[in-house]
């Protein structure tokens, strides 16, 4: 943000303090006449200390979100940071036709119009199965830092330019090895319920490439197609498809940054922060990552004592003031 725009927002924020600071009663009082004959005194300052740094949030909740955020882009001011999605595949039925043959396995991902970054560099994803059931934690939610293992070997591959205003969705083939495994166990009915179905497939992670340049936004209702076709249609290329529809329940996206080399490498934990005179005299909120700004005001305590009085009883005090 700009220096002016700092500074506009620190004034505000001080204005509203003050306001509604330095009172020892709760008292509610009406502007007008009766505000004027009551216990206020008003104090004009034209300096006043105000300390600004950065903290980090120990982890956000990102459960039941209605954008799934995937990629990753290397910033001057916050390093690296990246958001993989893990979800969690369903449907209402678990049944092929027995004559149907496979024809192939596509992830479909459907833009929402987000994306952060430069959308005008190749892009790549990989796509993995996991190898724990995702469970949210003992409060019921998923976090940033929420994560499960996985198969190492990934199950799909693609290499794209994005185009999230252009394009309703992304289309990405997965290996027909998994298609076909996938594809056999439901129409040879080896699965015919979701329980089955998430003892054998507990999942998938969709994971940005190193060197990617865009964090882009997909809606929770994309999926996993299986296309396959019959051999009584009258239409030899005609295809049907079997959709595995993403978990909006259990889909979430978990961001992470890397901050070396920046200002904020020595943010752990809530605990620690990094001051404005550490940071170019800046501080800053990054929200996924849980980057965010703190306002001390040491001497805001220290107002009420200031000598004079405005009418004859001051337990409250109101203050004006402007910051040059």
């Amino acid at each position: 943000m700009s220096r002016n725009k700092s500074t506009l927002l620190t004034a505000i924020v001080i204005a509203l303090l003050l306001f509604m600071s330095c009172s020892e009663e709760d008292a509610s009082i009406t502007v007008g006449e009766d505000w004027i004959q009551s216990d206020t005194r008003v104090i004009y300052i034209d300096t006043i200390e105000v300390n600004s740094s950065t903290f980090k949030f120990d982890s956000l909740a990102v459960s039941s979100t209605d954008r799934l955020l995937l990629g990753s882009y290397q910033d001057p001011i916050f390093g690296k940071t990246e958001s993989k999605i893990f979800t969690q595949l369903a449907n209402s039925t678990y049944t092929l036709d027995r004559d149907a043959v496979f024809d192939s396995i596509a992830l479909i991902l459907h833009y929402d119009d987000y994306y952060y970054n430069d959308t005008t560099q190749v892009q790549s994803l990989k796509v993995y199965e996991l190898l724990q059931s995702i469970k949210p934690s003992d409060d019921g939610s998923f976090y940033t830092t929420t994560s499960f293992d996985y198969d190492e070997n990934p199950v799909g591959k693609l290499v794209f330019i994005p185009q999230p205003t252009r394009e309703d969705s992304l289309h990405l083939r997965l290996n027909d090895s998994y298609g076909r495994l996938l594809f056999s166990e439901l129409r040879d009915n080896e699965i015919n319920n979701s329980d089955e179905f998430l003892n054998a497939h507990r999942g998938l992670l969709l994971s940005p490439g190193a060197n990617n340049t865009v964090i882009l936004g997909f809606l929770p209702t994309s999926s996993v197609r299986l296309y396959y076709s019959l051999p009584d249609e009258l239409e030899d290329d005609t295809l049907n498809y079997f959709d595995m529809d993403f978990n909006s329940s259990y889909s979430f996206h978990a961001i992470s940054s890397d901050r070396t080399g920046t200002y904020f490498e020595t943010l752990k934990d809530q605990e620690n922060v990094v001051s404005s005179t550490e940071a170019g005299g800046m501080s800053y909120v990054q929200g996924g990552v849980g980057l965010a700004t703190r306002i001390e005001i040491p001497n805001l305590s220290g107002l009420d004592y200031i000598e004079g009085k405005g009418t004859e009883h001051p337990p409250i005090c109101r203050a004006v003031f402007s910051l040059n």
